[in-house]
């Protein structure tokens, strides 16, 4: 028996976390599986099988060099020795994770076994993360556990909508055609990231490099010119004055502002977990000219094509409503789909609310609705989530092209103001020569 820690999902998508007593990971899934909750994050934090036999030392005192030792590695563990599942820390690479997946796909549909296929994924690769799980997995398949309960064990590696389509797929019988789609839902979601990352990384690097400008000119640059200008003594503009008044503060209580700076980032984002400021926020945000209309966009697709890919593999449509929300990244968007699944639920067509909501668009919910009608609901809102990867596409575009010489100008405009307040004095020095 063990003390489990864990953070998991209900079917309206709220966030619970809470403390259990579980013999083993698969029973604590098993237990919240038949109380509506989808696992999502866990840690065993206490082994309560072994306390009898084992002798503890609560007293003893670590060496100073040992500490630094466990420090060490604790911040650096190997990559190619992993001993426990939980070690497992952060995500494998989007792309790598489709590869594999459809692998996978392939294999089952060639007639190999699933235990051979993941045996030479984890003898193959040269990642020695990518190794150890799914050489831990293949263990866990010949002892006789399903593959979905296996990737639960890495949380952070495996989402909640691949383990569910998984699962689904093991279920229903058609695990090949379900890996095929959690590869192809994988490259989608990595060609997402990769426009977002690709939009974010020039107005990120002028950002900085501003930044570091103005930081070395109040460091290095105007100290001097403030020397020169109190040994003239002269009496300098207020431009000037209030240049060097500025940078004076900021280079005296520089870590300070850094400080401030943390602080605030810190209880901002603490605020912006309160649901009620939330979801102001993200109504606010999609209220913003081209970046607003650029992030409905991209929660749409994500939210759509997450249906779409759920449905695929037969998940029903109230937990792929719920699955889809969490995924969705927008508060105001995941009411609205909060709303759609209460319509569901209690047996209303699934564009019905799309139809008065203020987010989907009429398309969108014309094309469910023809979808619903038909009987091919995940073509339908396949279809739709293509249109959406376009359309953002086209709307990274147009935002990049308008972010960009506006960065560029806010950029000229506070350099030329820096360069306007060290030249004035220089026009003035002649005079005061003479």
């Amino acid at each position: 028996m063990a003390i489990f820690t864990y953070k998991a999902i209900d079917r309206s998508g709220k966030e619970i976390s809470g403390q259990t007593f579980s013999p083993t990971k698969d029973e604590l899934i098993a237990r919240l599986g038949k109380d509506g909750l989808y696992l999502i994050t866990w840690k065993e934090i206490e082994d309560l099988s072994s306390q009898g036999s084992e002798v503890r030392f609560p007293d003893m005192k670590l060496s100073l060099w040992r500490k630094l030792s466990h420090a060490w590695r604790a911040w650096t563990p190997r990559r190619s020795t992993y001993t426990d599942s939980r070690q497992i820390r952060g995500s494998i690479n989007g792309k790598t994770l489709a590869t594999i997946t459809w692998q996978m796909s392939i294999g089952l549909k060639s007639g190999i076994t699933l235990a051979a296929i993941l045996n030479a994924i984890g003898k193959e690769t040269e990642d020695g993360k990518v190794r150890y799980i799914f050489n831990f997995i293949y263990e866990r398949i010949n002892s006789g556990h399903t593959l979905a309960e296996s990737l639960a064990f890495f949380p952070s590696v495996f989402s909640v909508i691949y383990i569910n389509m998984v699962r689904a797929g093991e279920a229903g019988g058609f695990l090949p055609r379900a890996l095929e789609e959690a590869s192809a839902y994988l490259k989608k979601q990595d060609r997402l990231n990769k426009k977002i990352k690709s939009m974010m990384i020039y107005p990120v690097m002028l950002t900085v490099i501003a930044t570091c400008i103005i930081i070395f000119m109040a460091t290095f640059i105007m100290p001097v010119f403030a020397q020169v200008f109190a040994g003239l003594n002269v009496e300098l503009p207020l431009l000037t004055r209030m240049l060097l008044f500025s940078f004076g503060l900021l280079r005296k209580f520089l870590f300070v502002w850094l400080g401030l700076l943390a602080i605030a980032l810190y209880f901002a984002r603490r605020i912006y977990k309160n649901i009620g400021f939330n979801l102001t926020i993200d109504r606010l945000i999609l209220k913003i000219p081209f970046l607003g209309v650029l992030l409905l966009k991209l929660a749409l697709s994500r939210f759509l094509g997450t249906l779409a890919v759920l449905l695929k593999t037969s998940v029903s449509i109230l937990d792929s409503l719920v699955i889809g929300k969490a995924v969705a990244g927008n508060t105001a968007l995941a009411l609205e789909i909060s709303e759609i699944y209460k319509a569901v639920q209690s047996g209303k067509p699934l564009a019905e609310k799309m139809t008065v909501s203020q987010y989907f668009p009429t398309m969108v919910a014309m094309m469910v609705s023809n979808g619903e009608k038909s009987g091919n609901l995940p073509e339908a809102l396949d279809k739709v989530t293509e249109y959406y990867v376009e359309e953002v596409d086209i709307a990274v575009s147009d935002t990049l092209a308008i972010m960009e010489p506006l960065i560029v100008v806010v950029m000229g405009f506070t350099i030329a103001v820096i360069a306007a307040g060290l030249l004035l004095p220089m026009f003035d020095l002649p005079g005061y020569i003479e």
